[in-house]
């Protein structure tokens, strides 16, 4: 299964902030939400997920090698 990442992107002719893009799947083009233009994306801010865990979760998660030591 191929990883998908979302950005953010401002819209070059009104300047609005379009969030949660996926521009893999339109090939880097985008509609903008305000507008309604269809522009090809540059300035776009990659979002990357971060995991959250529950404390409880860690001892088994560093058993399985998903998290290290910090000593």
């Amino acid at each position: 299964m191929k990883k998908s990442y979302t950005y953010n992107c401002l819209c070059p002719i009104c300047g609005h902030e379009n969030k949660f893009l996926d521009l893999e799947e339109t090939g880097g083009l985008m509609e903008c939400e305000s507008c309604l233009n269809v522009v090809q994306t540059k300035n776009c801010k990659k979002m990357v997920n971060i995991p959250v865990y529950d404390i409880k979760q860690v001892p088994d998660l560093m058993k399985k090698g998903v998290l290290a030591s910090c000593t």
